[in-house]
């Protein structure tokens, strides 16, 4: 077997992700042009949805789960085994809502705190809402910089840059999961190396 089939097959391929994010900033609406639904005609607050899309990134078939999620959260412990359970985070803001973009650092504080090893992509959303920018893509880009993620803006009202997001986590996920069987397979050649006859 060659060196990508056996990568390949040894990647498990379900994916869970959280879009995460204050209240209005889209993420059941990126969520749903995702998975080409359509969106609501008005504003209706989400408890929690999860649904489940088979999504191919680089030739290799994921089942991928997205758990799209309240805006706030009541139950801090709750939030927090979500957190634990999931592989790959959309850190989601709206361009035109500084307080949900100030509201990251807490988001990606409680993330870390749970899975440090997780993937993340950060996405400015409603950047249709050009006349009432309140983040510049600027400062959403050196956000993404501290926490060493990729950036997107995206308008989940025109279904634009909305696919990237996911084909990129996906790929994030999968490419540390590769690294995490590496240094996993590494180290259990060491250990079985160092044993005393």
């Amino acid at each position: 077997m060659k060196k990508k089939e056996m990568d390949q097959a040894n990647v498990p391929s379900d994916i869970k992700v959280m879009v995460v994010g204050n209240a209005g900033v889209g993420k059941s609406c990126i969520v749903k042009r995702f998975l080409k639904k359509p969106l609501d005609a008005e504003y209706r607050p989400t408890k929690q949805d999860v649904y489940s899309k088979l999504v191919e990134v680089d030739g290799q078939s994921y089942q991928v789960e997205i758990f799209d999620t309240a805006g706030f959260y009541s139950v801090a412990a709750y939030r927090d085994s979500l957190y634990k359970c999931s592989d790959g985070f959309v850190l989601t803001f709206s361009i035109s809502d500084e307080e949900s973009f100030n509201n990251l650092n807490f988001l990606q504080n409680r993330i870390r705190i749970n899975r440090p090893d997780a993937s993340l992509i950060l996405v400015g959303n409603k950047k249709d809402l050009r006349e009432s920018r309140e983040i510049t893509e600027q400062e959403g880009a050196d956000l993404a910089a501290k926490y060493r993620c990729p950036y997107y803006e995206s308008s989940a009202l025109f279904d634009d840059n909305i696919s990237p997001i996911f084909q990129s986590l996906v790929r994030e996920v999968a490419k540390q999961r590769k690294q995490d069987l590496l240094l996993s397979s590494a180290k259990n050649r060491k250990d079985k190396s160092c044993k005393l006859m």
